[in-house]
This record gives structure tokens, C-alpha cells and sequence, in this order.
């Protein structure tokens, strides 16, 4: 297991992010099991405006060393991920089939803090309201309405 540790991520404390997996059987063949990238942003990082408790002015959306997973590569499929500039991942999917991904939406309704609306590649959404103690209030799904 290789673990990655650039001179950023260490002044930053940010440690122990694991990049790759291997295994070696007794022939001496090595298979790579998984490989993780960090911190890169095709899309960028997605602002969020008005967010309160948070140092924007250091650490906004150009502020790039996170230690947030960007790919993880399996030998059967590759996943990616997209961020808000407060660490939330807002989008997963993989390359296998583009259909299956989720996305989150968060809003200053929640400060950022949770999802609003959770949405599927096949277009199951699921909005959630929450109170100002972050307690759910409420949830609307594809097929009924829950209240707590």
C-alpha cells in the first residue's frame, strides 16, 4: 500500500491518503487492486456563496490542496468525484455506465451543512427539509412523501 504525502498535504496536515493497492501472488505477478487521485478538479471546485463559519478569503474555491478523493480506479470500473469548496462531495459517477451517479444539492438554507435534494442518474429525487437544529422535517421522494 503506497500512501501519498507531498510536501502541501504534510505542512497541511493532511496525511495517511492511500493511492494505491497492489498484490503480488506467489509467481511474483503484482495486480493493481485500486488507485486513488486526490485533488484534481476537471470542473473546479464549485463555490458556495453566502456560507457562513468558513475562511473563504484562504481557503475558497482556488484553494485546490484538500485531500478530497477525486478517482478511484478499480480493475473493473473507475469512479470520480466533484466538490463544494466546503469538502462536500456534490457529484459521484463512474465510466461504466454514465446513468449511474448521484448528485447533491446543498443550499444556505442548511449553511452547506446537508443535502437539500439528492438526485440519481435515472432521475429518483429525494428532497429533504431541515429544521435550524439540522433535524429532518422532512423528506419528499419519487414515490411518497415522509414526514418524521
Amino acid at each position: 500500500m503506497t500512501s501519498s504525502g507531498g510536501t502541501d498535504y504534510i505542512a497541511l496536515y493532511i496525511r495517511n491518503r492511500v493511492s494505491t493497492i497492489t498484490v503480488t501472488d506467489k509467481n511474483g505477478i503484482t495486480t493493481n487492486l485500486k488507485q486513488n487521485t486526490y485533488d484534481q478538479y476537471p470542473n473546479g471546485i464549485t463555490p458556495t456563496p453566502n456560507i457562513s463559519q468558513q475562511d473563504t478569503q484562504d481557503y475558497g474555491p482556488s484553494f485546490t490542496a484538500r485531500g478530497n478523493l477525486y478517482k478511484t480506479a478499480l480493475p473493473w470500473v473507475t469512479w470520480r468525484s466533484g466538490y463544494d469548496q466546503t469538502g462536500e462531495a456534490i457529484w459521484n459517477g463512474n465510466d461504466v455506465n454514465p446513468n449511474k451517479y448521484v448528485s447533491t444539492t446543498r443550499t444556505s438554507n442548511s449553511n452547506y451543512g446537508a443535502p437539500e435534494m439528492i438526485t440519481t442518474g435515472n432521475s429518483l429525487n429525494t428532497s429533504i427539509a431541515w429544521t435550524h437544529s439540522m433535524k429532518v422535517a422532512g423528506t419528499t421522494g419519487p414515490n411518497q412523501t415522509i414526514r418524521p
